[in-house]
Formats: C-alpha cells, sequence, structure tokens
C-alpha cells in the first residue's frame, strides 16, 4: 500500500534525485512511464524514493503494485502517466512527443482539481526574484555606508538613551532590537517608550538620507507592484507566503535558530492550530505570523493533506531537532491546521511594508539570493520536511545552513559569524572602513548571481496538488 502522506511535493523530489543520481537500471519501466518535463520516470521506483522524503526510508517495492495502483496514485495529485508499448499487437507505438495530453483530457483534469490550484503567473515570479535582489542589496548598502559615511553620536545617544561617550562607541549598529537600528537609518519613527509614542531620531548618517538612494528607491516601488498583486482575489496566497519567506524566514531560519531551539517546534503546531481555530476570518499579523510558523515546520499549505486532529501534547517538552525528527508524530495535527487556515485566510488589510516589523535580517543577516527561478517557499518547506539529520552533532545553524544551501545561494550567513563576535558596534564601524571593500566585491556577485537568473529559462511552479 502507498502511504497517503506522499504529497505532489514529495515526488518533484523524488524527481530531482533521479535527476542528480540517475535511475538504476534494474528499476527502469517497460510498460508505463511518469511523463514529467518531457522525460519519462519509472512511476513505482519514484514512488519509492518519494517515501524516502516523505517517510524518512524508501519504500520496499514489495509493498505496493506497479501499474493501477501506482498510476492511480500519480495520476490523483497531478501527474500525467504514458503507456511506452502498444496495447495491441499490431498497433505502433505511440512516440513520447504525441502522447501529451489533449486539450479535453487537461480541461477534465482541471475540473477534478481544487478550485484554487494554479501555476504562478511568469510576471509575477519575476516581480518577486527582483524584491528578493533588491532587499539583499538594501542589507549590503546598510552596511557599506555605516563603513563608509560618518555616524552620528547624537542619534546614537538618543537611541540608546544616553550621551555617555563611551557607551555611545558600545552603541549597536548590527544585532539590535527587531532591527530598530535599521529604521533609525532609513529616518522611519520608532517607539522608544513613554506617551510620546513613534518619534524619528535619524538619520543615522550625518548628511545622508539613504531614501534618496535608488536601492531604496527601487525597493519601495517593487513593494508596491506586490502589495498589487496581493490585493487581488485570485492566486494571492502563494505571493504573500514568497514575500514573507524573502523577508523574515530565510532569516529566522538561518541566523535564530539557536535562540529558539526549546520554543519552535511544539510551539508552531500550537500556535497554528490555535489560529486555525478562529471562528472568523484570518487577517494580516495573525496571517503573516501562521505562514513563518509553517515554514519553521517545513508544512506547505499548497501541497500537503488535509491532515486531522489529534493530541500531541507528549512532544511538548522536545527541543527544536527533536521534535522535527519525530515528524511523523505531529504532521496530520499540522496540515490539519494549515488547511484550515487557507479555508479562513483573507487579503484584506494586509498592509505589506518591507520597512517595518521584522526589520532583524537588514542588521544581522543573511545575504542571500536563490538558484532558481521558482517559488523558493514550497523548496525549502520540502527541505526542511525531508531533512533526515536533525540528530547530528552539528549546531542547528550549520543544519539549517546545510538544508537551504540547495536552495539558496549564501553571500554572507549570520553576521556575527562574518564579522566577529561583538564586531558590532559604533566604534568597530568607524575604525574598519576598510570591511567596505569586501562588501562591494559581494554586492557585484549579488548582481551577477541575479543577472544570471533572470536569464534561465525554468520560471514556473505548479503549487497546489489534486485531491
Amino acid at each position: 500500500m502507498i502511504p497517503n502522506n506522499i504529497t505532489k511535493n514529495h515526488i518533484l523530489l523524488a524527481i530531482d534525485e533521479i535527476e542528480r543520481k540517475g535511475m538504476p537500471k534494474e528499476n527502469l519501466s517497460k510498460k508505463y512511464g511518469l511523463f514529467y518535463k518531457d522525460k519519462e520516470y519509472a512511476p513505482k521506483y519514484v514512488i519509492s524514493l518519494a517515501n524516502y522524503f516523505a517517510n524518512g526510508k524508501n519504500l520496499n517495492l514489495s509493498q505496493f503494485s506497479g501499474g493501477i495502483e501506482s498510476n492511480r496514485f500519480l495520476e490523483n495529485i497531478g501527474f500525467d502517466i504514458i503507456c511506452l508499448v502498444p496495447e495491441k499487437p499490431n498497433q505502433a507505438c505511440t512516440p513520447l512527443n504525441r502522447l501529451l495530453p489533449d486539450e479535453k483530457f487537461i480541461e477534465e483534469k482541471q475540473s477534478q482539481m481544487v478550485s484554487s490550484d494554479y501555476e504562478v503567473d511568469e510576471s509575477v515570479l519575476n516581480e518577486l526574484i527582483r524584491f528578493e535582489f533588491l532587499l539583499n542589496n538594501g542589507k549590503l548598502q546598510y552596511l557599506i555606508d555605516c563603513f563608509e559615511k560618518n555616524i552620528d553620536e547624537a542619534v546614537i545617544g538618543k537611541f540608546i538613551k544616553s550621551m555617555d561617550p563611551d557607551k555611545i562607541k558600545e552603541g549597536k549598529i548590527l544585532h539590535s532590537h527587531f532591527g530598530r537600528i535599521f529604521a533609525v537609518y532609513l529616518n522611519n519613527p520608532i517607539y522608544q517608550g513613554g506617551p510620546v509614542g513613534k518619534i524619528s531620531l535619524g538619520p543615522l548618517l550625518k548628511n545622508y538620507e539613504p531614501k534618496q538612494n535608488s536601492v531604496f528607491s527601487d525597493i519601495y516601488a517593487k513593494n508596491r507592484v506586490l502589495k498589487q498583486y496581493i490585493d487581488q482575489p485570485d492566486d494571492w496566497f502563494a505571493y504573500f507566503c514568497e514575500y514573507v519567506t524573502i523577508k523574515i524566514s530565510i532569516h529566522e531560519l538561518l541566523v535564530d535558530a539557536p535562540d529558539h531551539l526549546h520554543d519552535w517546534g511544539y510551539e508552531d503546531v500550537r500556535e497554528l492550530r490555535q489560529c486555525s481555530e478562529k471562528t472568523e476570518k484570518i487577517y494580516k499579523s495573525d496571517l503573516r505570523k501562521s505562514v513563518v510558523h509553517m515554514m519553521h515546520l517545513g508544512i506547505n499549505p499548497f501541497c500537503q493533506n488535509i491532515g486531522q486532529k489529534q493530541d500531541i501534547s507528549h512532544l511538548k517538552d522536545l527541543d527544536y531537532p527533536s521534535f522535527m525528527k519525530q515528524r511523523n508524530s505531529w504532521v496530520n495535527c499540522a496540515n490539519f491546521a494549515a488547511n484550515e487556515i487557507m479555508r479562513k485566510k483573507c487579503n484584506e488589510r494586509i498592509p505589506l511594508q518591507w520597512d517595518s516589523y521584522s526589520l532583524c535580517a537588514f542588521d544581522s543577516g543573511p545575504v542571500f539570493i536563490r538558484k532558481r527561478r521558482e517559488l523558493i517557499f514550497p523548496r525549502i518547506c520540502g527541505a526542511l520536511s525531508s531533512y533526515d539529520k536533525w540528530d547530528s552533532p552539528i549546531a542547528i545553524h550549520e543544519k539549517m545552513q546545510k538544508i537551504l544551501e540547495p536552495e539558496i545561494d549564501i553571500l554572507i550567513g549570520r553576521y556575527w559569524d562574518y564579522f566577529g563576535p561583538n564586531n558590532d558596534t559604533v566604534e568597530y564601524f568607524q575604525t574598519h572602513s576598510d570591511m567596505a571593500i569586501g562588501l562591494n566585491e559581494i554586492k557585484r556577485s549579488l548582481n551577477e548571481k541575479y543577472t544570471a537568473l533572470e536569464k534561465s529559462n525554468n520560471i514556473k511552479e505548479i503549487l497546489l496538488c489534486q485531491k
């Protein structure tokens, strides 16, 4: 029997693995082929390998049948099966390029799919990738500016609420609470406590307004474009997930994980479940937090089974790696909550402001760009769900780097590692202007990688699975 928790995403991971390592000759199929991107794959072997990504080990080929069982399973989650040999002795075998489904078949298959199934529009994907490039370019610009220009010590004094020269020298340019120093750099209002509410302290650098730099004006312009897509009634949630991943989630996985060993995992499922039980629609901050929780868990709401309610309280004392290792014990519960959130989600009142809330990535890293012109949210969810070395002795941030490296180019990881411990102060930045040389080189590399990405042809990603 084929496990019902194998999803379309797991099948795609199996196909990727076959592309890298090849198909064992003994597992080649003689009669049927799974047809995907102009290539055929042995249906039974693909399912066996997909089980590794879903459940941690290859499915024994003796535990399920080829032919009808395998073919029907794959067709039900959206793949095309072709016949490789004539069905009748005197019938010529149809060439593969003539076995593509006709328009009537496509219409029938589409009618079986969940109403929100779709492919991401190429133009939207281009905008998202451009936004990712611009944000990371902005991170580098912030670092370069702080090394090359004069920091206004009076502004730092107001920020740390002390005019003591020694304390001002120790003021943080990196690793500030919620990335608030980056907001000061942009001269955005921040909350300083007391009755005055939010006030502007900056600009952080003397005689310099970052918003007049094209690096940041381009980010603001691109953010407005993406908001238009997310305000639309169709397909908006995929774009929203991608936006949150680019801005928040990759930072959290690579940088914040060591600080959350004991409040990621079980708490993520609990928060998802709590949000899913709301009787009204789910808006803005709750929706953003839900996407972040899904990413921590590797739960892709577009390609998962419906799941079911279950009691997982026996797992509440596990740390994050131990919890992730026990995936089979809680994944149905998380899937159920994610599907409920998908049902109640609403794109009304989503502010989508790149320069407010969760600015930590701008003063603590990472700097990255994806490796493929595909949606990155489902790929990272798949990478997290299939990772099987949670009990290895390496540190959690190193595990995360291994998980993410196949999907993104990490030009700078944690700033703590890149600059060195405690090299995050006003004094360090004002006395190490030569660091800007290396950062400008990284900026050139980022531009080159983005240019190469623009020229690539792989532009579509199927998000959702068939029932």
